[in-house]
Formats: C-alpha cells, structure tokens, sequence
C-alpha cells in the first residue's frame, strides 16, 4: 500500500512544466500564471476550432511558444485556459 501511495505521489509531482523559477504548470492553469513565470511569450499563433455542426460554436484558440535554454516550449490556451502543453528540442 505504501509503495502505491509513493507512487501515485510521484506521478503528481512529475506532471505538468516546471518553470524555471521552481512554479509547476500543468493543463487546466489560467494563464495568468504562465504569464506571470514565463513572461510574454515569444510568438502567439491564433487558431479558429469548429468545436460543433451547429454555428456558431466556434473556440478561438491560441498557441504561445516560449524558448527556455535550449528547449522549446507550446502551451495551447482556450478560453484563458491551458488545455495542451508540449516540448521540443529543436
């Protein structure tokens, strides 16, 4: 049981993007806290989503980059949310 419960702590702690400054960020975040341990990000690239057949339920969703050492970084924001997070090295 202890080596579950250990285990299950472990997963918490690895999900989610560990700023730089030491904050976790993870999906379902307001970017409000990205904004404020990354900064403004580097590029944000606008994207239209058809979320239903009926219009207009259409989602304005945006992808911010961030460049962090030699990694970089993609949060998919809707709605003021994280919904995606990804990384690349190139």
């Amino acid at each position: 049981m202890r080596k579950l419960i250990l285990l299950m702590f472990m997963v918490l702690l690895l999900c989610g993007f560990r700023a730089p400054n030491g904050a976790l960020i993870s999906k379902g975040d307001l970017v409000d806290k990205l904004v404020v341990n990354l900064g403004q990000p580097i590029a944000r690239i606008p994207v239209v989503t058809h979320r239903s057949i009926y219009p207009p339920y259409y989602s304005s969703r945006e992808i911010w980059t961030y460049k962090i050492k030699q990694y970089n970084y993609r949060f998919v924001i809707d709605s003021g949310v994280i919904i995606h997070e990804d990384w690349t090295r190139f």
